[in-house]
């Protein structure tokens, strides 16, 4: 083995198998990636000649019904629908009123995680990293009161 391909391999080793760059590599398999608590600098930087990595959303899972009841506590006084996925409306109040007491944007994607359709409230994604994504992402926990572990990458 060449030295690039040592220094790649050891580069790629901390990455789920369902997203490491190889020939095998398939959005099927990228769907059904866990969670990740910390965006590990390959999917961020990846260096001449390294593959691309596929794009993944980095915030925190939140139910529709959830989502609702934040937009209530904004003030939406609309119908929510919240038992059946929550309503458009529901859901930009919802962020707005996140937005608006973090002091920072947020935005709402449905993702593939471990092979489920998820909600979640995103911060960046691993192509276009914010400045103050930690400040965010701290700010943001505290305001859903979330635990360790709740960190959700997007699969594609």
């Amino acid at each position: 083995m060449d030295a690039f391909s040592v220094m790649y391999e050891m580069r790629v080793e901390e990455l789920p198998e369902s997203i490491r760059p190889s020939s095998n590599q398939s959005y099927i398999k990228a769907m059904e990636t866990s969670a990740i608590d910390v965006i590990p600098e390959t999917m961020v930087e990846p260096i001449a000649l390294e593959p691309l990595p596929p794009i993944m959303r980095w915030g925190y899972a939140i139910k529709a019904s959830e989502l609702m009841d934040i937009a209530v506590e904004g003030g939406y006084d609309e119908p929510t629908f919240r038992d059946s996925g929550g309503s458009i409306g529901g859901r930009v109040a919802a962020l707005a009123h996140i937005s608006k007491t973090i002091g920072d944007d947020v935005d709402l994607s449905l993702v593939h995680c471990e092979g489920d359709l998820t909600l979640l409230i995103c911060i960046c994604t691993n192509r276009d990293l914010r400045k103050g994504a930690r400040r965010i992402s701290k700010k943001l926990k505290e305001f859903l009161n979330w635990t360790p572990g709740c960190l959700r990458p997007i699969g594609l």
